[in-house]
């Protein structure tokens, strides 16, 4: 796929946001609440995600300039893209409760998995603009999620939901979908020992028809799922078929008469409107753009030559 695509989707968000209209010093999540009308949230009353999505829009910069070969695009928007950097700085590790992109769960502080997105999202500037300062700070944040086990369990068999220990109540864990940019792009910012850990863990926590998303949810979404498996495949690419074929499970297991929902009961649970309450039974999403998360596994493929490290 053309990667002016990438720029082609940004291009409005990154003029929002230059107008200055959004008032809050991180990136917006959307620019319109009320398709197909953009304009805007100039009160700032919108859903708040603010470091999921700063990280977000660092991220894909990269992977625009890094996939077009230009970077002309992102040279022009440095100024925007530096205030969202050091943002990340500030606020991408003593992480205040918030919303993830996994906003049906809830807020909460010290996500796991926001702090890996900041980790990448400064990594990611960093390579942008070859500022060594960002990178270093991202690969910090990692190295004492990982490395020196904040995030981990005490015998690092996994990421936890929350860090330090003291913020999970009892045993938790997170599927790490955050990590996929790190791997698709080649930026190192966590070492191939944390895919590693990731990928022997998800088997052991599969329930009935899946992983579960986290150990709040009875339910897991099929685009996050190949993410972890894309980024975390093990050996001879085990955990990641295990999600493939959990998914293709899913979808062909004939009791869904709704078009392809990304979100997926796989144990028993509480029922949502619209939700069959069994396993296997879709959880209320229905045929949503996010199911472009399932060519997670053929980006790495198609894109090792020009997107890898």
């Amino acid at each position: 796929m053309d990667p002016e695509y990438i720029r082609l989707v940004l291009e409005p968000v990154v003029q929002y946001l230059e107008m200055g209209r959004w008032p809050n010093p991180w990136t917006i999540h959307d620019i319109g609440s009320s398709y197909p009308n953009a304009i805007g949230h100039d009160d700032g009353n919108a859903e708040q995600q603010p470091i999921e999505e700063t990280g977000n829009i660092l991220i894909l910069a990269y992977a625009y300039t890094k996939a077009s070969g230009s970077a002309t695009w992102a040279n022009s928007h440095r100024s925007l893209f530096q205030g969202y950097a050091d943002y990340l700085v500030t606020n991408g590790f003593d992480i205040a409760s918030q919303l993830s992109t996994d906003d049906g769960a809830g807020p909460l502080p010290n996500q796991t998995n926001l702090a890996i997105k900041a980790a990448v999202g400064l990594t990611a500037f960093g390579a942008l603009f070859n500022e060594a300062k960002y990178t270093d700070t991202g690969k910090d944040y990692a190295n004492q999620l990982y490395n020196n086990s904040l995030a981990t369990d005490a015998e690092k068999t996994h990421f936890q939901l929350q860090y330090p220990q003291s913020l999970n109540n009892g045993f938790t864990y997170s599927t790490t979908f955050n990590l996929y940019p790190d791997s698709l792009l080649g930026l190192n910012t966590f070492p191939q020992a944390a895919f590693d850990m990731q990928a022997a863990f998800y088997p052991t926590v599969r329930a009935d028809a899946g992983v579960p998303l986290d150990t709040r949810v009875p339910w897991s979404k099929t685009d996050w799922q190949l993410f972890a498996g894309a980024s975390s495949p093990g050996p001879n690419a085990a955990t990641q078929n295990l999600f493939i074929n959990d998914i293709h499970a899913f979808i062909s297991n004939g009791i869904n008469t709704a078009p392809f929902s990304d979100r997926y009961f796989v144990k028993p649970g509480p029922t949502d409107s619209g939700a069959p309450d069994v396993v296997g039974g879709y959880n209320v999403y229905r045929a949503r753009s996010t199911v472009g998360g399932h060519f997670a596994v053929l980006a790495k493929v198609a894109g090792s030559g020009s997107l890898g490290g």
